[in-house]
């Protein structure tokens, strides 16, 4: 089991798989921006490439159902709950703002934020029911890889292409996967890989942060190389 620091009782292992999920993240939108902006003209294989970004989704959403467990442990914590969703729902709002402005057509009216913050108000009556999220997490399964049909995705807008839709169908189940695992007791494991340990750890305490500047920060410095390579 893993010591906690008790001024700051944050589990380790948590903070790591943010880490690595942040930093796939990054890559994930370096290698978009770069066909995006048509930087990189080779074709890029679509299953590894759509099953990479879902893994990316699985890890971070999984960890968020694990943090929500270990905020809420003794109850749920309003006050916490208030202030996470006024910080989530701000940022989602930009995110949709600065998106809209830039790219009208393909703008973020539902992504990674709006669905962490939807799904965890949604999930958060579930956090001490293992069993329950375990079943749902079964049909949800069997939905997506029987009866998959993209017109069952909510929300969504009829004709739109965005940049970055993710819909709380099916995508909130990986939320509810989260709290199985914590109940598996999961967060108190030690760090399997000691490879970048405490960059990993540090790069997951900052992570939220980093998921909110890194496209702001990618994308006009791929498009500088654009236009570079353009002279």
């Amino acid at each position: 089991m893993v010591k906690m620091d008790k001024s700051n009782p944050r589990y380790e292992i948590i903070d790591w798989l943010r880490g690595i999920a942040i930093i796939m993240m990054v890559v994930f939108h370096f290698i978009y921006d770069l066909k995006v902006l048509d930087i990189y003209h080779h074709k890029i294989p679509f299953l590894p490439f759509r099953i990479y970004n879902i893994s990316i989704v699985a890890l971070f959403y999984s960890v968020v159902g694990l943090s929500l467990c270990v905020l809420h442990t003794s109850g749920v914590k309003w006050n916490k709950v208030k202030k996470l969703s006024i910080k989530l729902g701000i940022s989602s709002l930009i995110i949709t703002g600065v998106t809209y402005i830039a790219f009208p057509f393909s703008f973020v009216y539902f992504g990674t934020l709006h669905c962490i913050l939807a799904g965890s108000l949604l999930v958060l009556p579930l956090i001490h029911r293992p069993k329950l999220c375990f079943i749902i997490c079964l049909l949800v399964t069997f939905f997506v890889f029987y009866l998959e049909n993209e017109a069952y995705y909510f929300p969504i807008i009829k004709g739109s292409v965005s940049m970055d839709h993710i819909p709380i169908y099916p995508f909130a189940a990986w939320i509810l996967f989260g709290v199985v695992l914590y109940h598996f007791k999961i967060h108190t494991y030690s760090i399997p890989i000691k490879f970048l340990k405490k960059r990993l750890i540090i790069l997951g305490r900052h992570s939220f942060v980093i998921y909110l500047v890194h496209q702001a920060i990618l994308y006009p410095l791929l498009y500088g190389v654009k236009w570079l390579i353009n002279l």
